[in-house]
């Protein structure tokens, strides 16, 4: 008789554990974005500075869910372009390399990856130091890794 009342009340304990298990277990998805910028060259001293928004600098801002693997490159361009990496209070937090005003290159590539420590809004801020007008922007944020 004992056992009749066990099965039935272990089988409710096990479904009620599942239904409060944090939403937070399943693996967050990397976030992931594409776009293309048409700047100016020159005029930004940093890829930090709001007022050249849209003349010299662009920005695209995401949310970062907790530790995770930041990758970002511009291509497309010959010259100059310049990547940073902010957090929400624009403090710079990482700047990228790869293209340079002193050595131009044809198809060169900018490049940034950095080791996101928490959860938080973070910006990826790429700037046309001395390149062509256009260019494209990737990036990816791998939360976890």
């Amino acid at each position: 008789m004992k056992i009749r009342r066990i099965v039935p009340l272990a089988a409710v304990g096990v479904l009620a554990a599942g239904a409060f298990l944090p939403a937070a277990a399943a693996p967050a998805k990397p976030i992931t974005k594409s776009y293309s910028m048409e700047l100016l060259p020159g005029g930004a001293a940093t890829c930090a500075e709001a007022d050249a928004e849209g003349i010299t600098v662009h920005t695209e801002t995401f949310k970062a869910s907790g530790p995770g693997k930041f990758v970002a490159k511009i291509t497309g361009f010959e010259g100059d372009w310049d990547l940073a990496l902010l957090n929400g209070d624009n403090v710079k937090l990482a700047d990228g390399g790869g293209s340079n005003a002193d050595k131009p290159q044809p198809g060169p590539t900018e490049n940034l990856i950095y080791k996101i420590k928490k959860a938080g809004t973070y910006k990826v801020s790429s700037c046309n130091y001395a390149g062509t007008l256009e260019a494209k922007g990737t990036f990816t944020f791998s939360p976890g890794k």
